[in-house]
């Protein structure tokens, strides 16, 4: 893990993981970590696939005007 890289190097910079596992939380509580971003699949792929719907049917209304 980059983590413990950085800490055998001796490296001060921030650092911030993704999907706010439990080693990152702990991490975070004991100050070896800055922050964690979380990420939702079902919303990303929602959006992804209702946005794409919405640009087919501005698509198919330009042709019929």
């Amino acid at each position: 893990m980059c983590k413990k890289t950085l800490e055998e190097k001796e490296v001060k910079i921030p650092v911030i993981g993704k999907d706010g596992i439990s080693e990152m939380v702990e991490a975070i509580e004991a100050g070896k970590m800055n922050a964690s971003k979380a990420q939702n699949p079902y919303d990303i792929g929602y959006l992804s696939v209702n946005r794409q719907k919405e640009q087919l049917m501005e698509t198919k209304l330009k042709k019929e005007l």
